[in-house]
């Protein structure tokens, strides 16, 4: 497991926990997760435009609460954030978005997807495909 920042993480690295800091600057973390990422990966992320980036490059791709972004996921949640952004901007919208609140619930949601994308994966593997 490997997580990328570009500033420290309260994380004790191990032999399964590798950290990765990247240096300081925008996207900075985003560019290596985009460079190094294979279609043998999960990344998990709540940047939709990383997100992007990796479903066009075939990396299983999920967010914070476990929804799987695809091909044809990913438009309409880019499209959602421009907007959002937009109106944000523009004093339509606060311009901080409402935090949603991170409970067991949510922490099941994204074990049950994690679950279903490592079997999909492994499945890819018996099957004798590889990332393209």
């Amino acid at each position: 497991c490997y997580f990328v920042a570009n500033r420290p993480l309260p994380l004790k690295q191990s032999s399964e926990v590798h950290i990765v800091q990247v240096s300081a600057g925008k996207d900075k973390a985003d560019d290596y997760i985009a460079t190094y990422a294979t279609a043998s990966d999960i990344v998990c992320t709540r940047d939709i435009l990383l997100a992007e980036i990796l479903v066009m490059q075939n990396v299983v791709t999920i967010n914070h609460h476990g929804e799987v972004f695809d091909a044809e996921s990913i438009g309409p949640r880019r499209s959602l954030r421009d907007f959002n952004l937009h109106a944000r901007q523009h004093g339509i919208l606060p311009t901080a978005p409402i935090r949603s609140t991170y409970g067991q619930k949510e922490l099941n949601k994204l074990a049950n997807s994690l679950d279903r994308v490592i079997t999909y994966l492994i499945e890819k593997v018996r099957n004798g495909e590889q990332g393209e």
